[in-house]
């Protein structure tokens, strides 16, 4: 008999019979993803004594952050971006590198003995009665509790843009970006508002090539460092303890002194407040490592977003045209959950981010690191993971 709330069943099924099972064990938690935040929430609850299934689709740690170009930096502080019982070591910068966070994430799973089911892709979670179904390309698994914690970034957004198919050059998402040195020389249309898209404007300038930057909507550009002392990361931490009315007044007003009126520019400040906005629309303010400086200088065009495209032409929506030998979509991802969760699909935003304001969705149905917020992203899986712990060890 199954106890729904403390046991776990893995059957692997016979692929021609379906009938036989051929392995079994046993498990209180699934959690799929094994990047930052699977990796958090399984050290989390094996600190507190529960046992948990790892899946994930991949075949090695930190697989998404070897993805991401090289000038990547973290734009939260080091030593407050740890995760649960793992400082970041105090050799690291202030913002430590891809490559420093890849290794960090490396030596965090060796120093807890995560041992992920590696190359196991979960297609469907439903519930039945008490407990939850696992179904991957494996088999079938039953759980009292699932942790969902791949991450938003899955399936890339490309805007549907007339004219699109006819552009003549190099045309890519940011995911697929590593480096600007491929660009040297070249007319490069970089669109997106956030910090992707500044972080390659800016990796493009440095390889000599000639980038242009589509922001089609308003957006806050802020200081990483406030009067070059105090982090950004720090800064949001303080604000995220008023209300949110008091942290935006004092937040624009620092913005309007430091940063100044940027519509000269093309860059138009949002209407909320900058908390509101990251709150309620998910959006990060672009943190300026030094898009401020070329933008003022001219070595940065910003152009609206885009009308239409005809053959290299890019048509802007204010008219303006230029042509352009590759453009690079740096606009985001969806998190894509609704095919996964068939029947909480109506709890699932436009961006397929649940729409709760906590970790769970439903009794034994968990989510870490879907959401921005003014902690910093590993600092927010850290406490969310441990959060997470604590639910399903107290059951």
């Amino acid at each position: 008999m199954l106890e729904s709330r403390t046991s776990q069943i893995k059957v692997r099924y016979d692929m021609e019979s379906n009938k036989t099972p051929l392995a079994s064990e046993t498990s209180r938690a699934i959690i799929v993803g094994a990047g930052p935040s699977g990796m958090a929430t399984a050290v989390a609850l094996k600190k507190l004594g529960v046992d948990a299934l790892l899946l994930d689709e991949n075949s090695q740690f930190a697989h998404s952050w070897k993805q991401h170009y090289q000038s990547l930096k973290l734009n939260s502080v080091s030593r407050l971006s740890g995760l649960p019982y793992m400082k970041m070591p105090t050799s690291f910068p202030r913002y430590p590198s891809r490559d420093q966070v890849i290794s960090y994430l490396e030596d965090y799973a060796k120093a807890f003995a995560l041992k992920p089911h590696w190359g196991e892709k979960v297609t469907r979670i439903e519930r039945e009665g008490n407990v939850w179904n696992v179904r991957t390309n494996v088999g079938v698994y039953r759980t009292a509790n699932v942790i969902l914690a791949m991450g938003a970034c899955r399936t890339p957004k490309i805007p549907q843009i007339p004219g699109a198919d006819s552009f003549s050059g190099t045309v890519f998402h940011s995911q697929e970006f590593k480096s600007g040195a491929a660009f040297r020389g070249q007319r490069v249309l970089v669109v997106g508002a956030g910090n992707s898209a500044g972080d390659i404007a800016m990796d493009l300038l440095e390889h000599k090539a000639k980038p242009s930057i589509s922001i089609r909507n308003p957006v806050y550009i802020t200081p990483l460092d406030l009067f070059n002392v105090l982090p950004a990361h720090v800064t949001s931490l303080l604000l995220g303890k008023l209300s949110i009315a008091v942290a935006d007044l004092i937040g624009s007003i620092t913005l309007r002194l430091v940063v100044g009126d940027l519509s000269k520019y093309g860059i138009i400040r949002p209407k909320k407040g900058p908390l509101r906005a990251l709150i309620e629309d998910q959006r990060v303010p672009m943190f300026d490592r030094g898009i401020l400086r070329v933008i003022k200088s001219g070595e940065l065009t910003v152009r609206p977003g885009i009308h239409s495209i005809n053959g290299a032409q890019v048509i802007f929506t204010d008219g303006t045209n230029q042509e352009f030998e590759a453009i690079i979509y740096a606009t985001g991802y969806a998190a894509s959950l609704s095919s996964l969760l068939v029947s909480n699909a109506g709890n699932l935003n436009a961006a397929g981010i649940p729409t709760t304001d906590n970790n769970r969705l439903e009794a034994g149905l968990y989510f870490v690191g879907f959401r921005e917020s003014t902690r910093g992203f590993l600092n927010d899986i850290n406490l969310h993971a441990r959060w997470v712990a604590k639910e399903i060890a107290a059951q």
